[in-house]
């Protein structure tokens, strides 16, 4: 762990007091409140064939007002798995004006970032997001979401990009093929759950540490409580 890391895990665990306030008064995550969850077919060369994927809002729980979207999601195979968390904004310096930047009446309009360093293989690299339809129709964000499930048209492509090389590759592309009731409480993300081998990196990563635990020790633990 390098300095700035351990700096990131200290100011972290500050952060997180306001984290789970805001979860306490709220019932749920401060951010990405709700959400739908699907199951998806992957098709890798370097992760497991089957993942599940969530899309939410940043932090609306109902309404589809300008607002910052999100995608998480969980590679699992076997007891081993890998959470990836991307947003619609590039960079933290965004996070503010995120909601007038983000096409937030579809979760296809926009590309996503992992927002952070990872590491992998040795390597540092940065991950990209990338929806991709052949059609597109009117309705809410919902309505668009479940169209394009159900057409078997929602595709997302996993880009990655090294740093040093600055090569980019699709690493994979996951297929929505079911949706899925999962208690999402319990689903738990973390950047940090990290079995595959790709590693968060950096002071904006280390954040994330003390944000979540003490973000997920206010909130309840199932949404069924």
């Amino acid at each position: 762990m390098t300095f700035m890391e351990k700096m990131g895990l200290i100011h972290g665990y500050f952060l997180g007091i306001f984290t789970a306030l805001i979860s306490l008064l709220r019932s749920s995550r401060m951010f990405h409140p709700r959400g739908i969850v699907f199951g998806a077919q992957v098709d890798s060369h370097i992760l497991p064939h089957e993942a599940l994927v969530r899309f939410s809002s940043a932090w609306w729980k109902n309404k589809e007002w300008p607002d910052a979207l999100g995608i998480a999601i969980r590679f699992y195979e076997g007891n081993k798995e890998q959470d990836l968390l991307f947003a619609s904004f590039s960079s933290p310096l965004l996070l503010l004006i995120s909601p007038l930047i983000t096409n937030h009446k579809d979760y296809f309009g926009n590309a996503y970032y992992g927002v952070g360093l990872f590491e992998r293989d040795g390597r540092i690299v940065k991950y990209q997001l990338r929806p991709r339809r052949t059609d597109r129709i009117q309705g809410s964000r919902k309505q668009r979401l479940e169209h394009d499930y159900l057409t078997r048209e929602a595709i997302l492509e996993l880009l990655e990009e090294d740093q040093v090389s600055k090569r980019v590759e699709i690493i994979a592309v996951l297929r929505l093929i079911e949706k899925s009731e999962i208690d999402q409480e319990a689903l738990r993300f973390s950047a940090f759950k990290n079995d595959l081998g790709i590693i968060p990196r950096g002071y904006l990563q280390y954040l994330r540490v003390g944000a979540y635990k003490l973000g997920q020790w206010a909130r309840p633990k199932s949404s069924k409580s």
